[in-house]
């Protein structure tokens, strides 16, 4: 990116700063510099201008920078604009309702999953998650769906681009193995995260469709292994709600 003639190098570092901020709780100026390769002084300049427009604020205690209200409020209208989203959440609510646990909406942003809409568990053990999340593709039950679902072009050259790295022991970090388990997600149907990408979680998914029969997201719920692991009535539970999602978004043979 920073090799593109076209691009204005403050505004992509303004931006990487503000994912930055998106992704942790609190940064400091040196991290932020250290992090972006760039001095004290250009990251101060740059968080003040955030901090101007309200898209970064300062921790008066600390001394360090989160995200500011503003970008908080751009990021809900963003969201806001995914229209089958109020349409879907009466489903993940559903599916909340008759598992317990916590179901997601996620679509995919370039490399990531994007989790667009949440509806919590009411149990004292569950899932940490936030709408705007970004996870990995290949580690991830509903990031893998959304692979295993892309164009198959598509597909072949996310495969190729995407570092494998491993976040525990089960995770799938050879390439064709990951590719033969994005085949057999495609043949049945749903897609498991098995301790994949955090010991101890567990997560179930299936694909929803749009108008057209395209893939527009995945469906999941998130919780303990301990209750979600092996249980083919919970399969069967998100299936039919990613199926109910689809018809509500106009799916053929929905």
């Amino acid at each position: 990116m920073q090799d593109n003639p076209v691009l204005l190098q403050s505004v992509s570092n303004a931006l990487t700063i503000l994912e930055l901020l998106g992704a942790e709780k609190e940064l400091g100026v040196a991290d932020l510099a250290r992090r972006l390769g760039l001095a004290k002084s250009t990251v101060h300049r740059l968080l003040t201008t955030l901090e101007a427009h309200g898209f970064a604020a300062q921790n008066p205690a600390t001394g360090k920078y989160r995200l500011g209200l503003k970008a908080v409020a751009v990021a809900g209208r963003a969201l806001d604009l995914l229209d089958f989203r109020p349409l879907v959440r009466p489903v993940l609510v559903r599916l909340r309702d008759e598992t317990g646990e916590t179901a997601h909406l996620v679509i995919r942003e370039g490399g990531k999953a994007l989790f667009i809409d949440k509806v919590e568990s009411q149990s004292a053990i569950r899932m940490t998650s936030h709408v705007g999340w970004q996870a990995p593709l290949y580690c991830t039950a509903t990031g893998k769906v959304l692979l295993a679902y892309a164009p198959p072009q598509e597909r072949a050259a996310l495969l190729e681009s995407l570092e494998l790295k491993a976040y525990t022991p089960n995770t799938i970090t050879d390439r064709a193995r990951l590719g033969a388990e994005l085949e057999a997600i495609f043949n049945r149907g749903f897609s498991c995260d098995n301790e994949e990408i955090e010991l101890g979680l567990y997560c179930l998914a299936a694909p929803v469709f749009g108008r057209r029969g395209e893939l527009v997201a995945a469906l999941s719920i998130s919780g303990p292994a301990s209750r979600l692991k092996d249980r083919p009535e919970l399969i069967a539970r998100v299936k039919q709600a990613a199926r109910d999602a689809s018809t509500m978004l106009g799916a053929p043979g929905g």
